[in-house]
């Protein structure tokens, strides 16, 4: 057989073994890279769900603790459970929770978890100490390793010093609400520092929702002060009950009338006053009842034995009155003595 011949044979049966190799390499490539492409948008996947999960679940947690604090009446209550929660979700081992006033450029502590004794009630101007600079500056403050002689975080079992301090600002649209200073003995992670940036913007909420509960108490009781004076004011035992017909007040001229005190009957019916005659009782109930479901009223002279033992004819009002909404609200009475 010619060389030339016998060498394309050769190369023949060399090119038949090698090509089914180097396609079963390139499927293999193929393959492991599918595989890894695969693998990689699984685990993408896999991570933008845990974040999804996470996320929901901080969601979650910040909400409940949303619900607890708004629950508060008290900005002293607020700061302590604000606190407790911390101290459960983050791991904080001392805490102070100070109360800002822009207008006068002060803080007050008026929470503590972990606190020393006599720490409560203490002032401090912004700029004065950490929790007044952080106040001045509206920017978080931390401190690691802490200084020695710092306050120690105690217990029953022993003391040591804290590893880390922070001090964040509670901003409510530009306003500082206040100031909230931690101790522990390790800083916030990951999770940690997001549940804080979340919460703190709840507490502001918090805080200057409870500030306008109570102005708007103040300003509610001072409307009711001023109408309990209006209504002492005039000389004609004057009464009213609410839709259930019971007592919420009088003035000062029915409570001489009969030698009563407002508060031992605010709250009752007509049918618990003794001062009156059973029969006389049972028949102002029913008219009571009917002008509160009509929301009419009632003219007449009665016949009414008053403190000092007399019994005088007396023109009796009553009148049913709405709410704004134009539900029933109640009735107002009052009556005159007539002479002669």
């Amino acid at each position: 057989m010619p060389l030339d011949l016998r060498i394309k044979i050769t190369m023949g049966m060399v090119l038949a073994l090698l090509v089914p190799g180097f396609y079963y390499r390139r499927q293999q490539k193929l393959r492991l890279a599918a595989e890894q492409r695969l693998l990689a948008e699984t685990q993408e996947r896999e991570h933008v769900e845990q974040a999804v999960l996470e996320s929901a679940r901080l969601a979650s947690e910040v909400a409940e603790i949303n619900a607890r604090l708004r629950s508060c009446n008290t900005l002293e209550e607020f700061a302590q459970q604000f606190l407790s929660n911390m101290a459960t979700k983050i791991g904080i081992c001392h805490g102070l929770f100070y109360l800002a006033d822009e207008q006068v450029q002060s803080l007050v502590v008026v929470g503590g978890y972990a606190a020393p004794a006599g720490v409560m009630g203490r002032k401090f101007g912004f700029g004065e100490g950490l929790a007044g600079q952080c106040a001045r500056e509206k920017v978080v403050i931390r401190i690691s390793p802490v200084p020695a002689g710092y306050l120690p975080v105690t217990s029953g079992t022993g003391s040591a010093p804290p590893s880390c301090v922070e001090l964040r600002p509670l901003m409510l649209d530009g306003v500082l609400q206040g100031v909230v200073e931690f101790a522990g003995f390790s800083p916030a992670d990951d999770r940690g520092e997001k549940f804080l940036s979340e919460i703190e913007t709840v507490a502001a909420g918090c805080i200057d929702l409870i500030r306008r509960r109570h102005k708007y108490q103040e300003q509610f009781m001072m409307q009711l002060e001023f109408q309990q004076a209006l209504i002492d004011s005039i000389p004609n035992p004057i009464f009213y009950k609410d839709t259930d017909t019971r007592f919420l007040g009088c003035n000062t001229a029915y409570e001489q009338a009969f030698n009563v005190q407002k508060a031992d009957f605010v709250g009752k019916r007509v049918l618990d006053l003794e001062y009156l005659d059973s029969n006389e009782r049972l028949a102002y109930q029913r008219e009571d009842e009917q002008i509160i479901a009509e929301m009419g009223s009632v003219k007449r002279e009665v016949l009414l034995t008053f403190a000092d033992g007399t019994t005088r004819n007396c023109l009796y009002w009553v009148r049913g009155f709405s709410l704004s909404d134009g539900a029933a609200g109640g009735l107002v009475g009052t009556f005159i003595p007539v002479e002669g």
